[in-house]
């Protein structure tokens, strides 16, 4: 991860391809972005600790079996793949994290990555957009998918917005428009988009 790149902020619905278009920002751009999702970020700090809370008895017992038996990295694969089944409570866990510090979550995320994929509060977002804790943020629009009732952001909170509703080779272009929209704002020759 280079320092020198501005931090990417990438929003949009469920399914609607932010990790997706993440993974290919970072791809193309020759190792200057890393990505993390709100949700792999938050398992560790915010949602492990409190499964019992957020899970039932029987669903907890599963989690705790599978850390004690393959570990914490298969525990928390785990989560991260039936997210989806527990959204308003992992939003209302991460917003209760942030009550005091609406950029605590993505302080910790930007440690260790350069573009954020998945915020769902507005209050977290515009708060990190007033500190310019990030540079650009991206709106992943895929038409015909459902709002998802846990996302406060819109494409309009976002400066601008890709369009997903082609090809994976579409979407790989749309990354690496978006690298080259950055690429002038480095001011770095070296910096160069693989296609």
């Amino acid at each position: 991860m280079r320092d020198f790149v501005p931090r990417l902020m990438i929003c949009g619905e469920a399914r609607s391809g932010k990790d997706s278009l993440a993974d290919m920002i970072c791809e193309s751009s020759n190792g200057s972005y890393s990505k993390i999702s709100s949700s792999e970020c938050a398992i560790d700090e915010v949602i492990y600790p409190i499964i019992d809370q957020i899970c039932s008895q029987g669903e907890v017992e599963r989690i705790r079996r599978i850390f004690k038996t393959f570990g914490q990295e298969a525990a928390y694969s785990y989560l991260y793949e039936n997210r989806f089944e527990f959204r308003s409570e992992w939003k209302k866990a991460i917003c209760d994290y942030n009550s005091a510090d609406p950029c605590r979550l993505m302080r910790g995320l930007f440690k260790t990555s350069n573009i954020y994929v998945g915020i769902r509060s507005l209050r977290e977002f515009s708060q990190g957009e007033k500190l310019g804790l990030f540079g650009l943020s991206i709106w992943v629009d895929r038409p015909g998918i459902p709002k998802d009732q846990t996302n406060e952001i819109t494409s309009k909170n976002c400066q601008i917005s890709v369009r997903n509703d082609g090809t994976i080779s579409d979407l790989r272009d749309n990354a690496c428009a978006i690298l080259d929209f950055i690429n002038p704002l480095l001011l770095r020759p070296s910096f160069r988009v693989r296609r």
